[in-house]
């Protein structure tokens, strides 16, 4: 599996060196410093390009026009991941402040409106997608509990989810001998709103390995996954994404 590794915090070292990156993916690792950059190296990588599509419905043929992105010149991409997307939206923010105390109406509206159209590009390319959020605390006085959210600037947070096949949130379980396990949560409940997996396959709480989410994916008949994955810092979402490659034969 060929997979393009962007790093937004410098956090790769929990997967080892650069070097170890790039040979455990097969390209080397891409560090955007802002968000325009990003968008340039998205560019320089993927096209738009439409689909013709043509569906019988009954004794009509109905015609439809698809954009997707693809990979340009025939560059083998099998999985794309952001780590994270969380500080990828706050160097958009950070771009829109410059040297103002704050950002104003105007600007959070430009960080909604960005935000969408790059979930929307995610949602359409034609790679696996992993989309690395810390989670944000919530604490909802009603029902007297800690909500998490995705920690993303602006409104986005509370509609994110819709773009991915898999939200899973991250945990951490203390097995019978006393040790920590990374996990999972796979299924919503009070705490994790967000949580969901389209499959309905997996279990409610499942090891962070991707070759469950892949074999999930292939069982319901699907091309690509795109998986939002939201958590703590520590808590397995980089050091997940060597199970990409280490435990899986997806191509």
């Amino acid at each position: 599996m060929k997979v393009l590794y962007i790093d937004t915090e410098n956090g790769y070292k929990t997967l080892g060196s650069k070097q170890d990156i790039q040979d455990m993916f097969g390209y080397p690792m891409l560090q955007p410093s802002s968000y325009d950059k990003f968008v340039s190296i998205m560019g320089q990588i993927f096209e738009p390009v439409i689909k013709n599509v043509e569906q019988k419905i009954g004794n009509l043929v109905v015609k439809d026009h698809q954009e997707i992105w693809s990979p340009k010149d025939g560059t083998e991409i099998d999985a794309l991941i952001v780590d994270t997307g969380t500080e990828l939206i706050k160097k958009l923010a950070r771009q829109l402040q410059g040297m103002k105390k704050k950002l104003d109406y105007s600007e959070w509206a430009q960080i909604k409106d960005r935000s969408d159209k790059l979930m929307n590009m995610l949602n359409t390319i034609e790679s696996h997608v992993v989309f690395n959020c810390h989670a944000k605390p919530d604490k909802d006085d009603d029902l007297g509990i800690i909500m998490y959210s995705p920690n993303l600037e602006g409104s986005t947070r509370n509609d994110v989810a819709k773009w991915f096949d898999f939200v899973f949130y991250t945990t951490t379980v203390t097995t019978k001998s006393g040790a920590k396990e990374f996990h999972w949560v796979t299924c919503r409940d009070e705490r994790y709103p967000h949580a969901k997996d389209r499959s309905g396959v997996l279990d409610p709480v499942i090891p962070q390995d991707y070759a469950m989410v892949f074999a999930a994916a292939e069982e319901r008949g699907w091309d690509t996954v795109k998986v939002l994955i939201i958590g703590s810092p520590g808590s397995g979402k980089t050091l997940s994404l060597k199970t990409m490659v280490t435990n899986s034969e997806v191509t």
